[in-house]
């Protein structure tokens, strides 16, 4: 059963989401981002919560499903700006991602780089 003691967030959840950030450190991206989105870690604290998320949409990410990793970043970032914004994987993420994008506008791509100027990824 989880448990917030002492604000360890201890309990099978954060084994599981120990778990899928192995996962994805070993290469195993699929399985993260098929398996990842499923967890559900409402009862952590927010910023285990947001380290979640982030290693969910790196997985997405590498798989190039940009859209989903965006809408996953957006999320954290509305729970705890200052992690998401600061994080240097999000940064090298979004970096990436901005690459990726299409060079004509539309909605997604401002997005993208809005996001991408907050985290400082892109001038």
């Amino acid at each position: 059963m989880d448990a917030n003691y002492w604000q360890t967030g201890f309990g099978p959840t954060n084994v599981e989401l120990h778990r899928l950030s192995a996962g994805l450190d070993l290469g195993d991206v699929a399985w993260v981002a098929e398996h990842g989105q499923q967890v559900g870690a409402e009862e952590l604290p927010v910023e285990r919560r947001v380290t979640h998320m982030i290693d969910v949409a790196r997985a997405l990410s590498y798989l190039a499903k940009d859209t989903e990793a965006l809408d996953l970043l957006l999320n954290a970032e509305r729970q705890a700006p200052a992690l998401v914004r600061h994080s240097a994987s999000v940064r090298e993420m979004v970096k990436d991602m901005h690459r990726r994008s299409p060079v004509t506008g539309g909605s997604r791509s401002s997005e993208l780089l809005a996001f991408a100027q907050r985290c400082r990824a892109v001038a």
